[in-house]
């Protein structure tokens, strides 16, 4: 009988060291992997003008795509908030401007309200720079009907300057250039339409450049 209660005694210590080896590689786990999430930050994307403005949405979609752990503040609402001071054209292009902003004590509480750290501007251009068409006009009688093809070339070329609201001394620059063709083929009117995808391909690839700076900025800390 002391035999059996004692092969018992045994049992119940090796299940009982048993899950406590587990719940300790489970509380590891749970912390190592809390430790490599970055923290989730604020931020606003902004175009730099008025003609940008189709560019700041589509960096922020890249932006989305890329991480969606992330939070913005709606554009026009940042505006509002901000008035007048990041009005298309009027926003801070240099660091002394920025750290004169944000030495108003209205400013600052209106940053700590919407929990804001970065705000991002977008520039953005897309240019036609070559065209190849052929086209004839052919037709039965008195009725002429064009009948062709074409194709035209795009360079989009988008930049974005980073503030760091609290580093606002110093601001991050970033560049991307992307080339495509668009093809269409017409009878009067084009019926086949391909646009070119140089500005959604710039768009995803500065959207995936701005969220590595803000998650990386953020594990460094």
């Amino acid at each position: 009988m002391n035999h059996v209660g004692a092969g018992a005694r045994k049992n119940t210590a090796a299940l009982l060291l048993g899950f406590l080896i587990l719940a300790g590689g489970c509380t590891a786990s749970r912390i190592k992997s809390k430790e490599k999430s970055p923290p989730v930050k604020t931020l606003a994307v902004l175009s730099i003008n008025q003609s940008s403005a189709d560019f700041s949405e589509c960096v922020l979609k890249g932006m989305h795509h890329a991480n969606r752990k992330l939070t913005f503040v709606d554009s026009q609402e940042f505006r509002d908030t901000f008035f007048p001071w990041f009005e298309p054209g009027t926003a801070p292009q240099e660091a002394d401007d920025l750290v004169l902003l944000l030495n108003k004590p209205l400013v600052q509480e209106k940053i700590t309200q919407l929990g804001l750290r970065y705000v991002i501007l977008v520039s953005g251009t897309s240019d036609v720079f070559g065209w190849d068409h052929d086209i004839e006009v052919g037709g039965y009688g008195c009725v002429l009907i064009p009948v062709g093809h074409g194709t035209r070339y795009y360079h989009t070329t988008i930049t974005t300057k980073v503030w760091d609201l609290e580093e606002p001394t110093s601001s991050s620059n970033f560049s991307v250039e992307k080339s495509g063709n668009s093809y269409y083929i017409c009878l009067i009117i084009p019926l086949f339409y391909i646009p070119s995808r140089a500005e959604s391909h710039a768009c995803k690839e500065m959207g995936e450049k701005l969220v590595r700076f803000v998650t990386d900025h953020s594990i460094k800390e």
